[in-house]
């Protein structure tokens, strides 16, 4: 079952009760409407065995005093429009540690692969917070792969998610802007379903430049026999370096480095997602 339908079925019989209501929609959370956040790290070419072992061997440790304590195999993970613009895929062997909440939820995972590192937060509270675990999980491993391979992206997202109380044909436009600049004109429906998909680069520097993507998508849900109506939005960056007008890699790896580009991406996704919402949704998850 996805993310999204486990929160309806688990947690739609509590949204009459809270108080950041836009119209006939709640955010999923009483402060913010952040159902997802991630971080990635992905380099150029896949570490050699001394240097995955030792990566693995601090997220590991790390993992253990976090409480991720589930451990399983995984393939590689790529997002789509990395592939589609001809990155390859990162190698299909590694590890993920996870914090599970219950038996049907995942807190939090940490992941780690040849070519990439991951850290994925399903309980988002606040960013500093959020910074602090990818750090204490990331950090070591990603400066010692990158000292052994160079950097390819950096990469930041979130899931924004509203539902709607149990009303048919919950009006959209009270939660996305109608004349949002990320909103194509043709696809925007009141109250049918609909995707939108938008995407652009701008540049960071001499050596890097950003993918910007949006993805908003409006889908129909059933619970109880009552139909409820779904706002998702996901918002990404991805900081591709060798790409900006110096096509040199950045010489300084350190997670410092790479802690200004994460830091820099999470503003630029809040101002991406208070040009998707109206006045009253950014109001409501406190972006205005």
């Amino acid at each position: 079952m996805p993310i999204w339908q486990a929160f309806s079925v688990g947690r739609i019989g509590r949204l009459e009760d809270r108080m950041a209501q836009i119209g006939s929609w709640t955010p999923v959370h009483d402060t913010h409407a952040i159902q997802q956040a991630a971080v990635q790290i992905t380099l150029n070419e896949p570490v050699g065995d001394v240097a995955f072992k030792r990566g693995l061997a601090s997220i590991e440790e790390r993992a253990a005093e976090l409480g991720l304590l589930e451990q399983t195999s995984i393939g590689g993970f790529m997002p789509p429009e990395l592939i589609a613009i001809g990155l390859p895929m990162p190698e299909q062997q590694g590890i993920a540690f996870a914090r599970r909440e219950r038996p049907d939820f995942i807190g939090e995972r940490a992941q780690i692969l040849k070519q990439s590192l991951r850290y994925e937060d399903f309980g988002y509270v606040r960013w500093a917070p959020f910074k602090s675990r990818a750090e204490k999980l990331l950090k070591d491993a990603a400066e010692r792969f990158a000292s052994v391979s160079s950097l390819n992206n950096i990469s930041s997202e979130y899931t924004d998610v509203f539902v709607s109380l149990p009303t048919a044909n919950a009006d959209v436009s009270e939660v996305i802007d109608m004349n949002s600049p990320y909103v194509a004109a043709g696809s925007f429906q009141k109250t049918d379903s609909w995707h939108c998909h938008s995407g652009w680069f701008e540049p960071i520097d001499d050596h890097s430049r950003r993918l910007i993507n949006v993805n908003i998508d409006i889908a129909e849900n059933i619970h109880d026999g009552h139909p409820h109506r779904q706002v998702r939005i996901k918002t990404q960056t991805f900081d591709r370096f060798g790409e900006g007008p110096s096509s040199a890699a950045p010489d300084d790896i350190s997670w410092d480095r790479m802690n200004a580009h994460l830091e820099s991406a999470h503003v630029r996704l809040k101002d991406l997602l208070k040009d998707i919402l109206t006045a009253e949704a950014a109001a409501a998850i406190s972006l205005r």
